[in-house]
């Protein structure tokens, strides 16, 4: 049997996040629209946008430059900066977000996850969404979860247990 590659992503985040404001409207955006009409979760896509949100900036949390692949970077770029964390001037590009900068609390939960990116960095902050989603139960990993604050210990083969 092969083993799995748990070796987190080396893929630049130019890879990635380049070609966004196409990638965004056709595909992460539509799910985020259609999670909130619906009433479901939606802080980790939100998260994902601020990650795009903070890429866009052109620089890490520790100051190292980041090459921004768009063939809009120069507007973008410039918008993403022009309040530090807060995303408003981004989200008037209605063409790549539609009305979601009409609405107070999309806006409000992502300048605070843009500002979490910032403060405590992308690995930490992503952890950090992931376990506080699990604990609510609202992802679909939710039924394999028994008790969050006390994991269960896996059973040792039948031939290992007297040795325990």
């Amino acid at each position: 049997m092969g083993e799995i590659d748990c070796q987190p992503d080396q893929r630049p985040a130019s890879r990635l996040c380049g070609r966004g404001s196409t990638k965004m409207p056709a595909y992460l955006l539509p799910s985020l629209m259609a999670a909130r009409a619906e009433g479901r979760p939606t802080k980790l896509l939100t998260l994902a946008v601020a990650g795009w949100c903070r890429y866009l900036q052109g620089h890490d949390v520790s100051g190292n430059p980041i090459e921004i692949k768009d063939s809009r970077k120069d507007i973008l770029q410039s918008l993403a900066v022009a309040k530090g964390a807060d995303p408003r001037p981004l989200l008037g590009e209605r063409d790549i977000f539609g009305d979601l900068g009409d609405d107070p609390e999309f806006v409000r939960t992502l300048e605070s996850a843009i500002r979490d990116i910032e403060e405590y960095g992308p690995a930490a902050t992503i952890a950090e969404y992931l376990s506080i989603e699990l604990l609510r139960g609202s992802h679909p990993a939710q039924g394999r979860v028994r008790n969050a604050s006390r994991p269960t210990r896996p059973s040792l083969p039948a031939d290992n247990r007297s040795q325990a």
